[in-house]
């Protein structure tokens, strides 16, 4: 009996594999991190505006009196607010000339992590400095500059949320612990001032860790639901297979990656006897013979490689890294082989054949479609010698085909 129509399984298909859960994982799949590293180290606004606030502090602060360790501080914050902004400015630029691969992803935010620690840390230092020694305007810009900062480093740095929760706690706590020491050191209004900011700086810094948590989470569960999307988009629903959008994407990156030592088979797969059988029998058997036909085709390609349904009766498999003409042949010959089985349906034997068209990227294609039609012209050479046969795309190029 053919078994009945399977479920839609979108991880049969081998262009895609959707994430099933939605809680956080320690290991993040390569696009997504690839993807929240991105979010994290590309903006340049937040940089300029901290630069800004820094000169403000200062000016504000050398007016009342000239302080060493304030225009150190400061100094010191700046550069290294330079630095981050050039790390920013190569890594947009050169990830958008390009994909960056998951390495060199990593690498980046290690140096963006290099960066901004020491920064963060500065920052700390030259807030403490001044909730002590500067007046009560650089005090109230203090204030409203950690809660800035703050702000800033949540709404972006969630992405990587346990270096976000570092850089809150490592530039607001020092703050608080200034205004708390202020408040120690004074009395009435102003001691409860100081004691009233320091607290309030903690209890933000603090609370805010959540904030990163539940955003860092929903992140995921977007990432996890774009993934599946995408995932869809690339499946057969009727069969499980990679669907023709997987198969444009698959040849894409193949005939991108070509080497010399190793060639692309594309073999386009038409059935023969499949319309009769669809009619005799009507189209839900119909469905079910296709489903099983795209069973067995996964059953025979290699890891690696891709068997997809275009459509109809339409099917084909993308071979790679094949040496010679040979192993495109042995595949051909086993798909005819296997397809040409019979099915059983409510007792009745039923046989459909398979007609294979099988072109090779020889280096001498244009681009996709051209591979295609190659492939499309072999396919109806075959077609024309009655089925289950198949024809190579004839060429003089460097792999010898067969006739």
């Amino acid at each position: 009996m053919l078994s009945p129509r399977p479920r839609f399984r979108p991880e049969l298909a081998k262009s895609a594999r959707p994430i099933r859960q939605r809680a956080p994982q320690a290991r993040l799949p390569d696009d997504s991190y690839t993807e929240l590293v991105t979010m994290l180290i590309d903006g340049r606004i937040p940089i300029a505006v901290m630069a800004l606030t820094i000169v403000a502090v200062v000016v504000l602060d050398q007016i009342k009196e000239w302080d060493s360790w304030t225009l150190a501080l400061a100094c010191g914050i700046l550069v290294l607010l330079a630095l981050r902004a050039l790390v920013v400015t190569l890594f947009v630029n050169r990830s958008r000339a390009h994909a960056f691969p998951v390495g060199l992803v990593q690498d980046w935010e290690v140096r963006y992590v290099r960066v901004i620690l020491p920064y963060v840390t500065l920052l700390g230092l030259f807030n403490f400095h001044l909730a002590i020694t500067g007046g009560e305007g650089v005090r109230l810009l203090v204030a409203v500059d950690t809660f800035g900062f703050c702000a800033a480093t949540v709404s972006r740095g969630f992405v990587r949320p346990q270096l976000c929760a570092l850089m809150v706690l490592i530039g607001a706590l020092p703050t608080a612990v200034g205004f708390l020491f202020m408040a120690a050191a004074s009395e009435g209004v102003a001691a409860v001032a100081f004691a009233t900011v320091g607290g309030l700086t903690t209890i933000y810094a603090v609370s805010s860790l959540e904030t990163v948590r539940h955003l860092y989470r929903a992140m995921l569960a977007q990432l996890a639901t774009k993934r599946e999307l995408a995932a869809f988009a690339r499946v057969d629903p009727l069969t499980g297979l990679a669907n023709r959008l997987a198969m444009r994407e698959t040849l894409a990156r193949e005939i991108a990656h070509d080497c010399e030592s190793a060639s692309l088979a594309l073999l386009m797969i038409d059935l023969d006897g499949f319309k009769a059988v669809n009619d005799r029998l009507g189209h839900p058997i119909g469905d079910r013979l296709l489903c099983e036909i795209g069973r067995r085709l996964g059953r025979i390609v290699r890891e690696g490689d891709l068997a997809v349904r275009l459509g109809g009766d339409e099917f084909c498999v993308i071979q790679t890294g094949i040496a010679s003409s040979s192993t495109a042949e042995a595949l051909a010959n086993r798909i005819i082989k296997t397809l040409a089985e019979p099915f059983l349906c409510d007792g009745d034997s039923v046989q459909v054949g398979s007609s294979i068209g099988v072109a090779l990227d020889d280096g001498s294609i244009a681009d996709i479609d051209d591979l295609m039609e190659r492939a499309d012209s072999a396919l109806y050479r075959a077609k024309r010698q009655g089925g289950n046969t198949l024809r190579f795309w004839r060429s003089t190029a460097k792999l010898t085909l067969a006739a």
